[in-house]
């Protein structure tokens, strides 16, 4: 138990997670925790594109650096992604895809902690909050057991709809004072391969 008298020991996941449909179309990142390879310089108009290959998933990250279709940071076809346990599949693990070998080892958590695609969000983390702040839980700032998002398929996130994942990250147990906004208004999304 945290400071705040929140229990983080045990972070729960998306019951009934479908992956397939999870990554089935673009997700657009309306808030995001810093960490070293998601700097606030880079919270403009940041997106992921998921492909389902044989025995993994493909994941390009996209973001502009400094502005609104600034310089383009994306990962390409770098990073990969696999369910690490069928019997819990919202918890993947993501690295690099030449490391995939090995990726017992070299991979970190993406937990989907809250998802729904009528509704048209998700909430995830990068793994169990291992730190706790008078407000909450949070991960680690390195590259993995590191990050806290919410995503929407809108572009443009509905304040409303933000507001509710916020508070199912509250409930979970998370220091929302981590996330930042990111700008999706007026992005045209140069690299549409990723």
């Amino acid at each position: 138990m945290g400071s705040s008298g929140i229990n983080a020991e045990y972070m729960g996941v998306q019951p009934s997670f479908n992956t397939t449909q999870y990554i089935s179309k673009r997700w657009y990142i309306q808030q995001q925790m810093n960490i070293v390879y998601l700097p606030e310089s880079q919270n403009y108009c940041v997106n992921a594109k998921y492909t389902k290959a044989p025995d993994r998933i493909h994941v390009c990250n996209y973001a502009n650096a400094d502005k609104v279709n600034g310089a383009v940071e994306a990962s390409g076809e770098l990073i990969c992604a696999y369910v690490k346990d069928e019997r819990s599949p919202a918890k993947l693990s993501v690295g690099p895809c030449k490391l995939f070998r090995e990726r017992a080892l070299f991979y970190g958590p993406y937990w989907v902690l809250a998802y729904d695609e009528d509704e048209g969000y998700a909430l995830v983390s990068g793994g169990q909050p291992t730190m706790y702040t008078p407000d909450g839980c949070q991960t680690g700032t390195g590259v993995n057991h590191s990050g806290l998002w919410i995503f929407t398929r809108a572009q443009v996130g509905d304040p409303a709809l933000i507001s509710k994942v916020r508070g199912i990250a509250k409930q979970q147990g998370f220091d929302l004072s981590v996330l930042r906004n990111v700008t999706q208004a007026g992005c045209t999304y140069y690299n549409q391969n990723c």
